[in-house]
């Protein structure tokens, strides 16, 4: 066999090992980004679902908008300043619900912003709570941006609640089309 044959099934064959390993490398590198995308959102699940989430989430529902009481709004405000607060362990409680809830939601918005976690599939599943949680907590974020004379606070929080508010007009339910339902529907009917 001549030599530049052999130099030529030797070079055919060196490109197609690269080639598979290449492909085997883009495959294995999709597979550690799907696991690094479900260890994401099994975080996220579990950070949302916590008992001092729950807890905090309970307060905030409890207690309402305080942002009308006039001695709350002067106790937020000194501390979005770091100033000196009378102590009121009802108001801190609310403070620290606050701040626990929005600092969460805003860690979730960088996630989702930066690509981390997959915003399709993190909408899907908490759109509404995340829009819920804005709704209830934007009074406060705005005492407290006032305060700080700063639209950065919170505002990955806010990012995701305008795309979550987005994402409900668009997808008015995540239920396959043409896919028999068990329940009747209760969309409005014209």
């Amino acid at each position: 066999m001549p030599l530049e044959l052999v130099n030529t099934i030797a070079a055919i064959l060196t490109t197609t090992v690269i080639a598979a390993t290449a492909i085997a490398a883009t495959i294995q590198l999709r597979h550690m980004r799907a696991g690094n995308q479900i260890a994401g959102f099994m975080t996220l699940r579990n950070m949302l679902d916590d008992d001092a989430h729950q807890r905090a989430d309970a307060v905030l529902v409890r207690e309402g908008d305080l942002t009308n009481d006039e001695t709350f709004r002067t106790y937020l405000t000194a501390r979005a300043k770091r100033e000196a607060v009378t102590p009121n362990d009802r108001y801190a409680e609310v403070y620290s619900a606050l701040t626990m809830t929005a600092n969460a939601f805003e860690t979730l918005g960088t996630l989702v912003r930066n690509g981390v976690v997959d915003r399709q599939l993190f909408l899907e599943q908490y759109c509404s709570v995340v829009l819920g949680s804005w709704r209830r907590l934007e009074p406060y974020i705005a005492l407290v941006r006032a305060a700080q004379n700063d639209d950065g606070t919170w505002e990955d929080f806010e990012y995701m609640a305008v795309l979550s508010e987005r994402f409900i007009e668009e997808h008015p339910s995540m239920y396959p089309p043409g896919m028999p339902r068990l329940l009747p529907s209760y969309a409005k009917k014209s």
